[in-house]
């Protein structure tokens, strides 16, 4: 799958031109596999409005365009994948995660997402894109991990903990060739969700 990731993601990453203030996310900003279409999914969005928001028309050179539909994200199921989508970091792509982002529904609403990342060609762009929105991590930790292999690389973890969101940064995963971003607007949030947080694979 086709990805386009972007230096201005998520939404929450709207850089501060003349000040330091942290912006903190609104939801998340998408860029279509196909095409020019972009998309914000703002906080407390629900399962229907997703759907609707994350259907369009994909251009096929000089075929008619075909109809991608959007995630079919049942309200009583917590994840659901945004196929056909990308998290939107500006013109910083092209780069290829695993798994499309993993968008996160509480009571029906939107309160959190995952994004994936591969950490070589993409990872300081990630990285860079959030400590320019957000600031200094109120935590962060560098060290060497190591698989069940025996490979060694390196990894770095960042938290902030912002007054509605919480952001979690892993370069790199115990699948050692994926990095994650955990975003979670914690109003909407259930009670256990901070909870999940990049585990270093170590």
């Amino acid at each position: 799958m086709r990805a386009v990731l972007l230096l201005t993601a998520f939404a929450l990453l709207t850089p501060a031109a003349t000040t330091a203030a942290v912006h903190e996310p609104r939801g998340l900003k998408l860029h279509a596999d196909s095409g020019d279409n972009q998309v914000l999914l703002e906080w407390g969005a629900t399962t229907e409005q997703t759907k609707q928001r994350l259907t369009y028309d994909a251009p096929m050179g000089s075929l008619p365009p075909m109809k991608m539909s959007g995630p079919e994200c049942d309200a009583e199921d917590e994840n659901c994948l945004a196929m056909h989508w990308t998290a939107d970091f500006g013109s910083q792509g092209p780069a290829v995660g695993p798994i499309p982002p993993v968008l996160k529904f509480h009571d029906g609403k939107l309160y959190g997402y995952t994004i994936y990342f591969e950490p070589g060609s993409f990872g300081d762009v990630v990285r860079s894109a959030l400590v320019g929105a957000l600031g200094k991590p109120t935590t962060g930790r560098k060290a060497t991990g190591q698989n069940a292999f025996g490979a060694k690389f390196p990894q770095e973890t960042m938290y902030w903990l912002l007054r509605n969101t919480s952001v979690a940064y892993a370069s790199r995963t115990s699948t050692i060739d994926s990095g994650t971003v955990i975003v979670i607007y914690k109003p909407l949030a259930p009670p256990d969700a901070e909870k999940e947080k990049p585990q270093a694979p170590f």
